[in-house]
């Protein structure tokens, strides 16, 4: 019987910390603004606003405004020549296809990289429906109610449907629909509760089941 199988995406199907580190550390420094926290691996997962919020800790709009659109020029420019699945993850996702199962991305990335990402690595007709918080209106953005109104749209049955990401808020926004969730053990995890926990992309097809 085949599955409705949602995905979240940085850290989960695409490596993109290199790049995304990159343009915040070159937003910070074109602006001559010093960030209150190491931009590491650990700031990946968030929404951008809430990132830079997070990264500057203090009430500036206007500097919180400046950062984004310095980000978004630069990461927009180079999103897709920059960024790449993690191993196996394409092989995975063919197999799926290939057993029948529809594929979907909930993600808090922004919906125009994420776009030109799959365009560039040629697996955009992969999946079934993208839905990015950035389509949701702005003050009530989260990958809960992108996963609720996915299975809103399609008509998927809980029991039906899967979500795979690698951080806590992905495992919350499972939750918060009964949805089962997997943790993708290769990503950006900050588990702090007793997961299924796959190791590669390759223990997918089995765990799903």
């Amino acid at each position: 019987m085949s599955k409705h199988i949602l995905f979240d995406f940085d850290g989960t199907l695409i490596d993109s910390a290199p790049y995304v580190l990159t343009c915040y550390q070159q937003s910070f420094a074109e602006l001559d603004i010093k960030p209150a926290m190491a931009i590491t691996e650990s700031i990946i997962g968030p929404p951008l606003i809430n990132t830079i919020e997070m990264l500057i800790a203090e009430n500036n709009p206007q500097m919180v405004q400046d950062l984004a659109k310095k980000f978004m020029t630069l990461y927009d420019s180079g999103v897709a020549e920059n960024t790449f699945f993690y191993d196996g993850v394409d092989k995975v996702l063919n197999t799926l296809k290939q057993q029948g199962h529809q594929l979907y991305i909930a993600t808090n990335k922004r919906y125009k990289p994420t776009i030109a990402i799959l365009e560039k690595l040629q697996y955009l007709d992969t999946f079934t429906e993208i839905r990015a918080v950035d389509q949701l209106p702005e003050n009530n953005r989260s990958k809960s109610i992108l996963i609720e109104q996915i299975l809103a749209d399609f008509n998927i049955a809980i029991e039906q449907a899967v979500y795979i990401g690698d951080k806590m808020d992905d495992y919350n926004a499972a939750n918060a629909n009964d949805v089962k969730f997997l943790a993708a053990g290769w990503g950006y995890g900050d588990w702090d509760k007793p997961f299924t926990i796959l190791k590669s992309a390759a223990d997918i097809p089995n765990a799903i089941d």
